[in-house]
């Protein structure tokens, strides 16, 4: 085990990958088979890493750590079900846990449940100076008809997160929607130019091009 957290601080993520290999065959605990999994991870053999994390966790119900940090790899490789299902366990075990309130949110957002507004306020509640929890709760604000309160909420976000593609591209998104897209086109355009490869590019540029067209056909009216 040490020797795997040796290789892993040197990011050898293959090596360090087999070293907790042999470790856990001699024995198995959770710390072990999170060790696994995060070299797993790194190497970017990330299907071998669910699946190794998901037989351990199903074996071992009671290991929280393991069930929320499989819960978090489920979210990020867009397999929602099951993230969700997860997510819903562990709130009801602890309710009041911001990070669990906060991915259970987006997660209801993306599926359209109403619900996401109720969890993501009680995120906000539990850790309000937290930006990503204020990205979560003001996006959906955004998408949801209250865009005034979601700026606000997206700008705090924007301040503490400067150069977090996706929380800056909430924030263009909600500008346009409060009428100020001369703002978000500012934001869109650097989003564009110099964030090539971040999840709502295409998104991004959409938006840009219709506020470049609306902007174009007003000026035609002119």
């Amino acid at each position: 085990m040490l020797v795997g957290d040796v290789l892993m601080t040197e990011k050898k993520y293959v090596e360090a990958t087999e070293a907790y290999q042999t470790a856990i065959s001699k024995t198995q605990n959770g710390a072990l088979a999170l060790r696994l999994y995060r070299a797993r991870w790194s190497a970017g053999d990330r299907e071998t890493a669910l699946e190794g994390l998901t037989t351990w966790v199903e074996g071992n119900k009671d290991d929280r750590a393991a069930r929320l940090v499989l819960a978090g790899g489920l979210l990020n490789t867009k397999r929602y079900p099951e993230a969700t299902k997860l997510y819903e366990e562990l709130s009801e075990e602890v309710p009041d846990n911001a990070v669990i309130l906060n991915n259970l949110a987006w997660l209801y957002q993306q599926q359209d449940d109403p619900r996401a507004v109720e969890l993501a306020e009680r995120a906000h509640k539990s850790a309000p100076e937290s930006p990503r929890v204020m990205d979560t709760l003001g996006w959906i604000l955004v998408q949801s008809g209250d865009a005034a309160r979601g700026v606000e909420l997206l700008e705090k976000a924007r301040d503490k997160l400067p150069l977090e593609p996706d929380v800056l591209y909430h924030y263009a998104v909600g500008l346009h929607r409060v009428g100020r897209s001369d703002e978000a086109a500012k934001y869109l355009r650097n989003l564009v130019n110099f964030y090539g490869d971040f999840s709502s590019i295409d998104e991004a540029r959409a938006l840009l091009d219709e506020i470049g067209a609306a902007g174009k056909s007003g000026n035609s009216k002119n």
